[in-house]
């Protein structure tokens, strides 16, 4: 098996461009395994673009001037190591579904880590039902489309090379856009005037923020929040978490692009008045009604940068 890139002792090795597997070469080498190429180094992160140049830069892969940001160091476990590399092999296609993952000795050998680490790997992989296990038999690759949850989502939304999945993008926008509606119907129906009252204190706050776009996108998410607990509804909550997780990942890119969505405050108060007055209808229309706004104004973004949709994990 050749897919599998080791975790520890990297100095010596370097990363395969085509099938990203880190080939162990000597110092000085500049060869590969016939039909493969060599990175020299690492690519650069994914930064926060401040132009319309870097966001199609971000969007479509093309190069940019590098931008490093400094951000800091985490711990990360062995176990932790493996299990995201497995889980982005899976995603992107590398492993086919109904394929068998080598034995734990065998993992343990090629990832120069522990039977321990690749064994808490394994079972945070079969509890995000990317692979089945069975004992005594072989560990096989499922169907992420068919069995995984939407907290896969935030490792799909970023491809290995650093840039943004527009098809789960677009994905993830569409069912804010219907989750939220839903949201605002169930809180005019359950929420009480505490509800309420810290939705209005949210909109101050808003307000306060003038046209900070930043500022506007997390006092945002608080404002939904809000709605989600006046809501009370546990598979909406646990939905939310798993679209917070991923929407973060851009939400700071795209800011300014939903600036006329997160700048509508005369929206959220007739969105707050209908759940003071508990009109679920008018509620649900309301939200849905600001959040296509968001949602159409992406679409625009990406049609009129000419950025094509690929597959979900590509």
């Amino acid at each position: 098996m050749r897919f599998i890139s080791s975790i520890r002792d990297s100095a010596n090795k370097k990363v395969c461009e085509r099938c990203i597997i880190t080939h162990k070469v000597g110092k000085g080498s500049k060869t590969a395994p016939e039909g493969h190429e060599i990175l020299r180094r690492a690519p650069p992160k994914l930064v926060i673009p401040v132009d319309l140049q870097t966001i199609v830069a971000i969007m479509t892969g093309e190069s940019v001037q590098e931008e490093w940001m400094f951000e800091p160091v985490t711990k990360k476990s062995l176990a932790d190591a493996v299990f995201e590399q497995l889980r982005d092999q899976i995603v992107r296609g590398k492993l086919d579904p109904g394929s068998a993952l080598p034995a734990e000795r065998v993992l343990s050998e090629k990832l120069e880590v522990n039977r321990g680490a690749v064994r808490e790997a394994l079972k945070r992989l079969e509890q995000a039902r990317l692979v089945s296990r069975r004992h005594g038999g072989a560990t096989r690759v499922l169907d992420y489309r068919e069995t995984a949850g939407t907290d896969l989502l935030a490792a799909l939304l970023v491809r290995a090379d650093g840039t943004i999945n527009t098809k789960v993008a677009r994905s993830v926008m569409e069912m804010r856009s219907a989750i939220a509606a839903d949201m605002a119907r169930l809180c005019a129906r359950r929420g009480d005037g505490q509800t309420v009252d810290a939705l209005e204190e949210v909109l101050g706050e808003m307000e306060a923020a003038g046209d900070d776009v930043q500022a506007l996108s997390e006092l945002d998410l608080e404002f939904w929040a809000t709605l989600l607990e006046g809501a009370d509804n546990i598979a909406y909550r646990l939905a939310f978490n798993s679209l917070r997780e991923t929407y973060d990942k851009f939400r700071t890119i795209l800011a300014g692009y939903l600036a006329e969505e997160l700048s509508d405050l005369n929206a959220r108060r007739a969105i707050v008045e209908a759940v003071r007055q508990g009109r679920e209808e008018e509620a649900e229309a309301r939200t849905r009604e600001l959040l296509t706004m968001g949602e159409k104004l992406i679409a625009d973004l990406m049609n009129s940068l000419n950025v094509e949709e690929t597959g979900d994990g590509e």
